[in-house]
């Protein structure tokens, strides 16, 4: 699996990271009061938003365009009404959130 990371958003680095090091990146205090994007709609995406809230670090998980179980899994998890696919919105959205983490599930 790989993931992108956004850092920082208005500049677009793109960076493929293994999950390990995704996971690692989440628990550190340079992602502190961080937001973090999760792009999809399955099980995958559900079980990776629950390990990111779980940080002390990261203030808030999005997840485009999430499900059910995502929505209601912890009070710092949201869905977004963003497909995964509309690269624009998605763009769009990170900005406006200042989104500091984007991992494609």
């Amino acid at each position: 699996f790989f993931f992108m990371l956004i850092l920082p958003i208005i500049n677009i680095h793109l960076l493929f990271l293994s999950f390990a090091t995704v996971c690692a990146l989440i628990f550190t205090p340079q992602m502190a009061g961080k937001d973090v994007l999760v792009l999809g709609s399955g099980g995958r995406e559900h079980a990776i938003s629950l390990k990111i809230a779980e940080s002390t670090q990261v203030s808030k998980v999005y997840v485009a365009p999430g499900n059910g179980g995502t929505a209601s899994s912890s009070e710092k998890i949201e869905n977004v009404p963003i497909k995964s696919d509309d690269i624009e919105a998605v763009l769009n959205f990170a900005k406006e959130k200042a989104v500091a983490l984007v991992v494609i599930g």
